[in-house]
């Protein structure tokens, strides 16, 4: 490993002696263009930014930053303006000054929405009035579903407005316009416009739907697995497949209209420097400290030791590589792998002078090996010319670039003498893949490894591999009654000089049961069943500028733009191959589960805007479009509404302030988990809402009164509610409720008792929730 590094280093001082050379020149040529720079200078941009924006002087310039990029040409200031409560944040094209994002955020305004979308959407429209009238005209809005790109001030606090470009009335996603506005303040809190001089011409060939929907469906995207469902029992420890259909998409998934081809990813061009990325990658590894290294060890009864363990690994791995010396760093002995209960054994042992590391999963009853995870690091000073090498015999570089990159590889000492002369040598054995024979030799090696392993219990599949120093990637693939389950197989990487294994990866679970439908949907018949729920979209895209990208290394998209055809965004997983229903993830019936975003039955209501800005805060939560607003109120809808107004963290509910605890279950005969209703029954009796018993109840009709003290229960103040004596007897109520009248009164959740005993209607409910909540609000600043 010391070798290693030193190689690292001399690498990277070397790369720093022949970069200050490079930077020097550069820095030269810019400052004697300084004079004719098209790029605006900070205070520059400042002041264009401050004046559109209309920001005061109470703001301050807090940090700027030039980000470059080019490979895509891109040249943005990133400018952040800071106020005692509030942060401004800017992108601006750094040559033209044109703002090109910003986002506000900072200020505590409340928490409790005041404007509906449609009171706010005059605010985004005057916006692209008073700034973006000259391309108004192309604008048209889209719903933020059907948009499906990034945009960062999504959330229950702010409406978004997205409108996308149409060109000769084909809409154009990568170009577009989002403003967001707050429901509270009802500012604009967020901003960007994507723009370019992308064009379309409409063409008479272009294809229909119906055309699009027959390619696709000769293309064969369906196809037959396995898949782990789970079992209910308490101990698992068999694991049961499931044959499923799925849509494997083809290439890009996207369909030329005109040409009737589907585009490669290649060939289409997206600038990404927005996305978001978040390193999910999570160690399989876990820290086993104090280990007895004197003996055998052995974590229970019928288990094979570690020691044991070790053996089996290293007789096994010896298969692949000489190296016999592999030592422990890491185990981890645990009663649960991959959804299964039973013993196991986890191990990472290395070899630091081979630079070998192996991660190895088995069964600690029988010995047998689940998973393994090996590699070998390959450090040689001649990747570039191998690399170079692989490119010429590929057709991707002529044999005059070739020559030429390798002369400037020896100059810059990149290659030594040797290998200049040697460049010719063994193009063809290199670059040339010769499938039987890999083919073979994975089949050795896995009959060597696993003998109990039948070459019918896999399908092999041969691709070319990305990393130079690697001849090629051999995938193999479990079969279970001629239906893959690609979750068990193997892979391997052969080093592209030695041929060695430098990688290999392999995952096989012994106790496997496999559910046997009585009969398998054809699929023809699943075909039709899966485009006609999915269906199609049609839109504009971008394709890579190929020839600007060859000659001058920039990647830009093509002024021409291309019409195609694409899937609609879907949720569901799978098909099931018996009834063609539609399934989830876990192999489960598929629902949909969202949330109604609009209500279709509310227009014209007394209660109309409650009822969006309580849907809009997500304290409703109802998955079908109708709200009935007229229904009268149950138990089960008031109980709900209440949780959910009461759950979230607002400072001035003293309920929200303090944490619940007890128990998951509930004793209440007439409701179970099934039951859509069931956590907020669990969590109203944790928040001592209701008191849990014999029968819920849930279509009661429930009268204001009883709405009232669960109200006040939630807030924490039964106790309080209980000392009727302190507060003024009100007419009409019992004695024992005087106490909840008093401080539903106190904290303006009703005003008189006249209608205390009487049922309310929903969308009544709704909008004495939405007062109570923003009366709170207000009384506390």
């Amino acid at each position: 490993m010391k070798k290693v590094l030193k190689r690292v280093m001399a690498t990277v001082l070397c790369i720093l002696t022949l970069s200050q050379g490079i930077y020097a020149n550069e820095l030269v040529a810019v400052k004697e263009k300084e004079a004719d720079s098209s790029i605006l200078k900070v205070d520059e941009v400042t002041e264009i930014v401050k004046k559109e924006l209309k920001i005061g002087k109470e703001f301050e310039l807090e940090d700027s930053r030039l980000s470059t990029d080019d490979y895509y040409l891109k040249k943005v200031w990133n400018l952040v303006f800071k106020s005692d409560d509030k942060n401004i944040q800017v992108r601006v094209d750094a040559e033209t000054g044109k703002i090109i994002e910003f986002e506000h955020w900072g200020r505590n305004d409340g928490e409790v929405l005041k404007y509906t979308k449609e009171q706010v959407r005059k605010t985004a429209e005057k916006y692209i009035d008073d700034n973006y009238a000259d391309i108004k005209k192309e604008l048209v809005e889209i719903e933020e579903d059907k948009f499906n790109r990034y945009i960062s001030y999504y959330g229950r606090d702010n409406y978004v407005f997205i409108y996308a470009r149409k060109l000769s009335n084909e809409i154009f996603k990568e170009n577009y316009i989002s403003i967001s506005v707050s429901g509270i303040t009802g500012e604009i809190t967020g901003f960007k416009i994507v723009w370019d001089d992308s064009k379309y011409t409409k063409k008479n060939s272009e294809i229909s739907e119906k055309e699009a929907r027959l390619i696709f469906e000769k293309e064969d995207g369906l196809k037959l697995k396995y898949i782990k469902v789970n079992k209910e029992e308490d101990k698992n420890t068999i694991l049961t497949l499931k044959p499923v259909y799925y849509y494997e998409i083809i290439n890009s998934g996207l369909l030329d209209s005109v040409t009737k081809k589907f585009y490669d990813v290649e060939d289409i061009y997206s600038y990404n420097r927005d996305e978001i990325v978040y390193n999910d990658a999570a160690t399989n590894e876990k820290e086993a400290g104090g280990l007895d290294r004197g003996q055998e060890m052995i974590p229970e009864k019928g288990a094979i030791s570690r020691e044991k363990a070790q053996k089996t690994i290293v007789e096994k791995i010896s298969k692949i590589t000489d190296t016999k010396n592999l030592n422990i760093k890491r185990s981890n002995y645990q009663g649960w792998y991959n959804g299964i209960d039973g013993k196991f054994w986890n191990m990472t042992l290395e070899n630091d002078e081979d630079n070998i590391y192996v991660n190895v999963t088995l069964d600690a009853d029988s010995g047998k090996i689940l998973e393994i995870n090996y590699n070998k690091y390959s450090y040689r000073n001649n990747d570039s010319i191998n690399r170079l090498k692989l490119e010429l015999a590929s057709g991707e570089l002529t044999k005059e670039d070739f020559e030429t990159k390798a002369k400037l590889m020896l100059a810059a000492g990149e290659i030594t003498k040797e290998q200049y002369d040697n460049r010719s040598k063994d193009i063809e054995k290199n670059a040339k893949i010769d499938t039987d024979a890999l083919n073979k030799k994975a089949q050795n090696i896995m009959s060597n490894m696993f003998p109990n392993i039948d070459k019918k219990d896999y399908s092999i599949d041969i691709e070319p591999s990305q990393d130079e120093n690697v001849k090629a990637y051999v995938k193999g693939t479990r079969v279970i009654n001629d239906i893959e389950y690609n979750r068990n197989g193997f892979s391997m990487e052969f080093d592209v000089e030695t041929n060695e294994v430098v990688r290999f990866s392999f995952e096989w679970f012994y106790n496997i049961e496999v559910e046997e439908p009585k009969t398998i949907i054809a699929k023809e018949k699943v075909s039709e069943i899966f485009y006609d729920q999915v269906g199609f979209d049609k839109e504009l895209i971008q394709l890579k500028d190929k020839d600007k990208e060859e000659k001058e290394n920039v990647l830009l998209p093509l002024t021409d733009l291309a019409l195609v055809y694409k899937l609609k965004p879907y949720r569901f997983s799978y098909i099931d191959v018996e009834n063609g229903k539609l399934l989830d993830y876990s192999g489960e019936e598929y629902k949909d589960n969202d949330e109604a975003e609009y209500f279709t039955d509310i227009k014209g209501n007394k209660y109309e805007q409650s009822i969006k800005l309580m849907n809009k805060m997500g304290f409703i939560r109802e998955t079908n479009d109708k709200f009935s607003p007229n229904a009268t109120l149950t138990k089960k809808d008031a109980i709900k509404w209440i949780v959910l107004t009461l759950s979230r963290q607002y400072e001035y509910i003293p309920s929200a302030k303090r944490n619940y605890y007890g128990n998951d279950e509930i004793s209440f005969k007439d409701i179970d988990e099934d039951d859509e209703y069931y956590r907020y029954v669990v969590d109203a009796v944790r928040m001592n809402i209701i008191e849990d018993g014999k029968y819920f109840n849930k279509n009661h009709k429930v009268t204001l009164m009883e709405m009232t003290k669960w109200i006040i229960n939630g807030m924490g103040q039964k106790d309080l509610a209980e000392y009727t004596d302190i507060f003024a007897k009100e007419q009409g109520v019992a004695d024992n409720d005087q106490g909840y009248i008093g401080l539903a009164k106190y904290y303006k959740l009703i005003e008189d008792t006249t209608n205390i005993k009487k049922t309310k209607s929903r969308a009544e409910t709704i909008d004495i929730l939405y007062d109570f909540i923003a009366n709170l609000e207000e009384s506390s600043k």
